[in-house]
């Protein structure tokens, strides 16, 4: 059982940030929240969002949540793993996130949130 459960949301730094998708619309929830976290964080937090190591170990994803140096949303071997349309005219976001018990990157991306909200509310 999550500690916080029946929390909808956690707020950084006055930014309001949905813990949940509407339905499984994956794209439309992390084009509304990565704006809003990458306003609250700092460099250091933007670049572990880069780090493939990172976000293997806080999301288990196989790629960068985000990155810059994506073309046109693919990886080095031509598979699109990005969304094809770019957040904030600047960055790929990861489209390979899922939420099976093999994989539970949203119940990883829900800690994380938590654990920013603690660490940039100070």
């Amino acid at each position: 059982m999550m500690m916080n459960e029946g929390v909808q949301h956690v707020e950084i730094r006055g930014h309001k940030i949905n813990l949940y998708r509407e339905g499984k619309d994956t794209k439309g929830y992390l084009f509304n929240v990565l704006p809003k976290i990458l306003a609250v964080v700092d460099e250091e937090e933007v670049r572990r969002l880069q780090d493939r190591d990172y976000c293997k170990e806080k999301f288990d994803l196989k790629f960068p949540a985000i990155t810059v140096a994506s073309r046109n949303g693919h990886d080095g071997n031509g598979y699109r793993r990005y969304y094809a349309d770019l957040l904030l005219e600047k960055y790929w976001v990861c489209k390979e996130w899922y939420d099976t018990p093999t994989q539970p990157n949203f119940e990883m991306w829900i800690n994380y949130l938590f654990e920013l909200r603690d660490r940039f509310n100070n």
